[in-house]
């Protein structure tokens, strides 16, 4: 089972948070074991339909397998806590200054687009970001506005020059 890198629970909200370094640079072929076909049931149709699109998918540079299985747990979370909002699985990325440049870059912008919209009227949402876009929210924040500079200074490069 997948375990998510982040938990962020503050007063009723609640995010999950899946961070990606290098790893969307190399195509994944998503993989579930069987005892996944038990939770349908209980699961969002939205996401079962995702789920087995992306059983009998290709590979490719969004890890979904991943996020279906973090899904999931969200979803029995859910089901546990049936009286607070449902949670939000924020899928966050590294990605150079000049992503657009970078075909791995651009198919994984594009891959994350259409399983965003796939799940656009899902119970648990799901949201992207870039740590760029990150740091430049942060940057706004006095309080972390130092902080964010030094991240953007350590991470943020260009590919090509």
């Amino acid at each position: 089972a997948p375990n998510i890198d982040v938990w962020i629970a503050r007063g009723q909200d609640v995010v999950a948070v899946e961070s990606k370094l290098l790893e969307y640079l190399t195509p994944k072929k998503p993989e579930f074991s069987d005892a996944y076909k038990s939770l349908a049931p209980e699961c969002d149709p939205i996401w079962w339909r995702v789920y087995k699109q992306a059983k009998e998918g290709e590979e490719q540079h969004l890890d979904r397998a991943q996020l279906v299985k973090h899904y999931f747990g969200l979803n029995k979370f859910r089901m546990k806590n049936p009286e607070g909002p449902p949670p939000v699985l924020l899928y966050i990325f590294w990605e150079p200054l000049d992503w657009d440049n970078v075909p791995e870059c651009s198919q994984h912008h594009e891959k994350i687009k259409a399983f965003a919209a796939s799940l656009s009227n899902s119970q648990i949402q799901f949201r992207s970001m870039s740590y760029n876009d990150l740091w430049e929210e942060w940057s706004a924040a006095p309080e972390l506005m130092e902080h964010a500079q030094h991240l953007k200074k350590r991470y943020q490069v260009r590919l090509q020059t």
